[in-house]
């Protein structure tokens, strides 16, 4: 009996790991390219596998919560709308009842958003707000934690502010 009850048990803790492996079936990267005096792209990437999805930015409120991005730093003001690439689907969808655009894994699924930085020698913080669904569960939104800080001439943020006050010490 004690033999069976810890087989049971065993049994119990290996389902339950191999139900929580793709819990985290998305993988988010950043990057940034300087496109004007201070003005960047930032890049988002979503890394994940067939069978799940991302939702699109410009999905409708009505189904699943749309990806988005929120920056919790001063020193930014978006330019435009984002741009989104990636396998693209808009269609009907049996879970939610309603027409939503998704990016299936079959590419990389990248947001790209225009910013304006007002003050380059700190860092651009915030979280992207994304749902992935398979072709059984959804998992509820999760926000992932982002921050960019800022290259000007080779120089990183910090140390292009400490080579200006230089600079500016020897013009006198």
């Amino acid at each position: 009996m004690k033999t069976f009850y810890c087989s049971l048990l065993l049994l119990i803790a290996f389902s339950g790991f191999a139900q929580n492996k793709d819990l985290n079936p998305i993988s988010w990267s950043f990057d940034s390219n300087q496109v004007g005096p201070d003005d960047y792209e930032l890049i988002y990437k979503a890394n994940f596998k067939s069978p799940w999805v991302v939702y699109s930015m410009y999905t409708g409120d009505d189904g699943p919560v749309p990806t988005s991005i929120t920056y919790t730093s001063k020193n930014v003001n978006v330019i435009g709308d984002a741009k989104e690439k990636g396998k693209r689907v808009e269609k009907m969808d049996e879970m939610f009842g309603v027409n939503v655009i998704k990016y299936e894994a079959d590419e990389v699924y990248v947001i790209k958003q225009k910013v304006k930085i007002t003050d380059i020698s700190k860092p651009v913080s915030g979280y992207v707000t994304f749902m992935t669904c398979n072709n059984e569960i959804c998992l509820p939104p999760k926000d992932v934690p982002f921050s960019f800080t800022f290259k000007v001439n080779g120089l990183q943020s910090d140390d292009r502010k400490n080579a200006t006050k230089k600079l500016k010490i020897k013009q006198f």
